[in-house]
């Protein structure tokens, strides 16, 4: 796996990241599939493109290296938040920038989690769709509207805003499911924390 931003291998652990597949063919046109496993949190918002080789008794016989090619790469998305308490005290305005989207329609879902006890609060959460198109910029912001029931009751409170990007998908059917592409839940990141007004907890 290559980096299309630097042109240099994705490393992990101090290893490039690799993939191998022995196999035998029984017809002259056929495919194979290579998995690769790694820890791709630090590559979010980068995109990672796949070179092959192909070799029978260690000679190389094929060779697929192009690091501008669109059906070799994939774009690991990334989000980022910055949550605000609304000026009508009600409700946490969680701006959610995003980048290296593909087309499709997406979902961006969020709740409120208290800092202290890391607990999700009861009816806190909300949600924004999305769509881009072809050609569309793959990178953007949607805000999510997160509501905060008896606020009074959570004066001293830190509310943290937790954010997942789910894909919607469409089979061949006309099935829709939806996969988490991307998530951004640090119960530590100040820009996704709003303070509640008042008294201690």
């Amino acid at each position: 796996l290559m980096s299309k931003a630097t042109g240099k291998p994705i490393m992990s652990n101090g290893e490039k990241v690799t993939a191998t597949k022995k196999f035998t063919p029984t017809e002259k046109d056929g495919s194979v599939e290579l998995i690769f496993s790694f820890d791709g949190t630090e590559l979010r918002g980068e995109t990672v493109v796949a070179f092959e080789e192909c070799k029978t008794t260690n000679i190389p016989i094929a060779v697929h290296a192009d690091i501008n090619d669109k059906e070799q790469s994939v774009n690991i998305p990334k989000i980022e938040t910055e949550a605000n308490l609304s000026k009508s005290d009600k409700v946490v305005e969680d701006l959610v920038t995003y980048e290296n989207l593909k087309p499709g329609k997406y979902i961006m879902r969020g709740y409120l989690v208290d800092k202290k006890s890391e607990k999700t609060l009861k009816e806190s959460q909300g949600e924004t769709e999305f769509e881009i198109l072809e050609g569309d910029e793959t990178s953007g912001e949607v805000t999510v509207t997160l509501p905060v029931k008896e606020i009074k009751k959570l004066g001293g409170y830190e509310l943290v805003a937790f954010e997942e990007l789910y894909y919607e998908c469409t089979d061949e059917n006309g099935n829709v499911t939806e996969e988490l592409v991307c998530d951004h839940m640090d119960i530590e990141d100040e820009s996704q924390t709003v303070e509640i007004p008042g008294g201690t907890p």
